[in-house]
């Protein structure tokens, strides 16, 4: 989810928003808007980058500098600025800063875009200092954006598992996981992911709308989607604090 959230705040630096809905959508593979699949891309090489992390050999020490070293030699046509905010994340990893999950740096860098703008200047005119301090007053924002948004998953998941009533042993205790990682599903796409036939993934869609965890997308039958309209609330909240719009 932190990944996620990095992802769409990154690329609305490069002016390219997605609100969390049609980003969930995109993911499932749902038919989406351009800019919600160009950030469902992001959101695979943020974790291309995670797993890729152990091939770096630089200092992660550096990863303010990396990336602006980044910037400044500008490689691709289109994409810089989203690749070399992954490659921070991948010198972080390398590093041990960042052991189990992601830091929503972009978020802490939407406060201030003209500011990150300003330090990547300084930087190609041989101040380095700047964009050393602004990624350190980004990741201040970003952990604590960040664990507001996780104490907010974690509550949203505490009143589903009061209402749920199933069996300790149901699919649909599971499926809890699943549905915060990934807020739109298919019953299908839950059958996959939990490894189990489609009759018991509709029974644990079906108990999962009881509890209040999912709604229908819309009225139709045949290959419905199901929200988890409440995790789609924590990152939309999550991202007005940071300052994207979408």
């Amino acid at each position: 989810m932190l990944l996620r959230t990095e992802s769409a705040s990154s690329s609305q630096i490069e002016h390219i928003t997605a609100g969390a809905q049609a980003l969930a959508l995109a993911t499932l593979g749902e038919r989406a808007r351009p800019n919600a699949a160009l950030v469902a891309a992001n959101v695979r090489a943020m974790g291309a980058a995670s797993r890729l992390a152990a091939d770096l050999d630089e200092p992660a020490l550096q990863a303010a500098i990396a990336h602006a070293q980044f910037e400044t030699i500008h490689p691709f046509a289109d994409g810089n600025g989203r690749t070399g905010r992954v490659l921070v994340h991948a010198v972080l990893h390398r590093a041990g800063a960042i052991t189990r999950m992601g830091v929503p740096l972009s978020a802490g860098l939407l406060t201030d875009t003209a500011g990150y703008v300003d330090a990547l200047t300084a930087h190609r005119d041989g101040d380095p200092a700047l964009i050393v301090r602004r990624f350190a007053q980004a990741a201040l924002a970003a952990v604590s954006n960040g664990r507001e948004l996780v104490a907010d998953l974690d509550e949203a998941l505490t009143g589903w598992r009061e209402r749920l009533t199933a069996r300790r042993d149901a699919a649909v205790w599971r499926a809890l996981a699943v549905i915060i990682a990934q807020p739109a599903v298919t019953v299908d796409h839950l059958a996959q992911v939990l490894s189990v036939s489609r009759p018991a993934s509709q029974r644990a869609v079906d108990q999962l709308v009881e509890a209040g965890a999912l709604q229908p997308l819309n009225a139709q039958r045949r290959n419905r989607v199901w929200l988890a309209t409440e995790v789609l609330a924590c990152l939309d909240e999550f991202a007005a604090r940071a300052g994207r719009r979408g």
